[in-house]
């Protein structure tokens, strides 16, 4: 285990599917330890709104 501090990067939303692969490899070649995911559903209930 490295002993730095873990780092990642937000997966666009927007990034179409067939790309995710490519980016998340891009990602971890940069040296990012996680690649993390938005959830529309908890993001605009945080916000306090609905679909």
């Amino acid at each position: 285990m490295a002993n730095h501090p873990r780092t990642g990067v937000l997966l666009p939303r927007d990034l179409p599917a067939r790309q995710i692969v490519e980016y998340a490899r891009t990602a971890e070649e940069l040296g990012f330890d996680d690649l993390w995911v938005v959830d529309p559903f908890a993001a605009l209930a945080a916000l306090g709104r609905t679909i």
